[in-house]
């Protein structure tokens, strides 16, 4: 009859992987290119968001600030013939916002990655996922 140590999965599974598990670590130069890496995501993920974020400010600021033209124009007309002048600011106003909507987002972009591949591998290096 087996013993419970024998019987005990998780334990059979360590002393499987004991010979390798040194072979799994990852070494001080590959913590430190990973740790590279994901700075250097985070700092794009915040550029991104920013720039996202500034456009779609800026796109419905000029588009306020046509109509707070136009609503002037028609209370005072005969001092106001010049708003049309700003028609400028509409269109950038709402090309700014159509560009906004075309962006890809973050979480769009980490979907398209084509990581899932990679996971299907019985064995993947560090060098294979970056």
């Amino acid at each position: 009859m087996l013993s419970h140590d024998e019987e005990d999965p998780e334990k059979l599974l360590m002393a499987k992987l004991n010979n390798q598990i040194e072979e799994a670590r990852p070494t001080g130069a590959q913590v430190l290119k990973c740790i590279k890496y994901f700075d250097l995501a985070v700092k794009i993920e915040v550029t991104m968001y920013e720039f996202q974020s500034l456009l779609s400010s800026v796109s419905m600021v000029e588009i306020s600030a046509f109509i707070f033209g136009v609503v002037f124009f028609l209370k005072l007309m005969a001092r106001m013939k010049n708003v049309w002048f700003f028609i400028p600011h509409l269109i950038r106003g709402v090309c700014g916002l159509i560009l906004n909507d075309k962006m890809p987002k973050s979480h769009e972009i980490v979907k398209q990655l084509e990581i899932d591949k990679l996971s299907d591998a019985t064995s993947i290096s560090f060098e294979e996922i970056h």
